[in-house]
C-alpha cells in the first residue's frame, strides 16, 4: 500500500513538473508563432512594394518602346496600327508589309509598301488587285465526323 502510494506521488509530481513547463513553452510557441506570421506579412508587404515598382517599371518601358516603334512605323504608314483584343496587327521586319486579322469577322488583310518604280514594273491589269477568302472554322467534333 505504501508502495502504491509513492508511486502515485511520484506520477503526480511528474505530471506536475512536466505541466508547468509544458504551458510555459506553449506560450511561447504561440509567441514565436504570432512573430513568424508577423515577419511574414512585413516581407510581403516589401515583396508586393517591390513587385509593384518593377511592374510599373517595365510598363514604362514598353510605353517607352511603342512609341519609338510608331515614329518608326509612321515615317513609312500613314497611321501605326497596334494590336488589340479583338484584332491582332503584325509587320515584317523591314516595316514594309502589314498584316491585319480581325478575330470578330474572321477578316485577314496584308498591305505592302512599294515604290512607284517598283509599281510602274507591275502590268496595270494587276496593280490594285484585292483577293478576297472566306475561311469557315469547324469544330474538331465536325472534323472527325466527316
Amino acid at each position: 500500500m505504501k508502495r502504491r502510494i509513492l508511486v502515485g506521488a511520484v506520477m503526480l509530481l511528474g505530471v506536475l513538473v512536466y505541466r508547468l513547463p509544458a504551458q510555459d513553452f506553449g506560450a511561447e510557441l504561440d509567441q514565436e508563432f504570432n512573430q513568424s506570421l508577423e515577419n511574414m506579412d512585413e516581407s510581403w508587404k516589401q515583396t508586393n512594394t517591390l513587385l509593384d515598382l518593377e511592374w510599373l517599371a517595365m510598363q514604362k518601358q514598353a510605353n517607352e518602346e511603342w512609341e519609338r516603334t510608331r515614329q518608326e512605323l509612321e515615317r513609312k504608314w500613314a497611321q501605326a496600327l497596334a494590336s488589340t483584343n479583338k484584332e491582332w496587327v503584325a509587320y515584317d521586319q523591314t516595316q514594309d508589309t502589314r498584316s491585319r486579322v480581325n478575330f470578330e469577322t474572321g477578316e485577314i488583310e496584308i498591305t505592302t509598301l512599294v515604290s512607284l518604280k517598283e509599281v510602274e514594273q507591275i502590268p496595270k491589269s494587276a496593280r490594285t488587285k484585292r483577293w478576297s477568302a472566306s475561311l469557315k472554322l469547324r469544330s474538331d467534333s465536325s472534323s472527325e465526323q466527316s
